[in-house]
């Protein structure tokens, strides 16, 4: 029985994955040309977006992902709490894969990485202080 689902599974990814190549063969090229972006993470993000046709920005396409950053302000302070995660669980948790592996081989992406991580040490030091 259960060999019956996988099988079924993976019929029906193969043919979503054609289906997307098919009609979105640019953005599949495009998106899967970055380290660490699969077919499938391609054609997830293909389909929550609607092949990006509805976004102005790379700001509003974070945002409806839901990776950008709460910010809290009242009155002088500004506080930044993590992401504000609105959009679709699955496809964030398969794009925070996807950036670990894009950390791991892709060199632009590392030393990006290694920037921000350097900057944030460096706040949190002079924020202990």
């Amino acid at each position: 029985m259960l060999t019956h689902f996988q099988a079924a599974i993976t019929t029906l990814t193969a043919e979503i994955q054609q289906l997307t190549e098919q009609h979105f063969p640019s953005q599949i090229r495009r998106l899967t040309s970055i380290a660490g972006i699969s077919t499938t993470i391609a054609t997830a993000l293909i389909d929550v977006t609607g092949g990006f046709r509805q976004f102005h920005s790379a700001k509003a396409l974070a945002k409806y992902i839901g990776v950008v950053p709460v910010v809290y302000q009242s009155g002088k302070s500004n506080i930044t709490k993590g992401i504000c995660k609105t959009g679709d669980p699955q496809l964030r948790a398969m794009l925070y894969m996807a950036s670990w592996s894009a950390i791991r081989y892709n060199k632009p992406c590392r030393e990006f990485y290694q920037r921000l991580k350097a900057l944030v040490n460096r706040l949190n030091w002079l924020w202990l202080q």
